[in-house]
């Protein structure tokens, strides 16, 4: 992982930014988007990737598999981080007895 970063390798990440980007939703803070797309660009470069060689998919298919990861990505941060005040809550109800 010692490798110099070149116009080469950013653009070799280019369709899952892409993808994240895409979907990135303007409703929310700007810390929780920039969380989500990092985690949409991280998913999209890694289980698209999967993706990619699971199905031996190359070329445009390949980068169309990691953009789309990357799109589902963003929205699978999105939607988690909404649940996250909810589990708080539901976890400080239940230590503290309400029901």
């Amino acid at each position: 992982m010692n490798e110099p970063i070149t116009a080469g390798a950013l653009l070799e990440i280019l369709p899952e930014v892409a993808g994240s980007a895409l979907s990135l939703r303007l409703n929310t803070w700007p810390f929780n988007r920039l969380c989500a797309f990092a985690l949409g660009v991280a998913m999209a470069h890694f289980v698209g990737a999967a993706v990619a060689e699971w199905f031996e998919l190359s070329g445009a298919m390949g980068d169309a598999a990691r953009f789309v990861s990357g799109v589902f990505g963003l929205n699978i941060a999105a939607e988690a981080n909404k649940q996250i005040p909810e589990i708080f809550k539901a976890a400080i109800d239940r230590i503290g007895g309400k029901k």
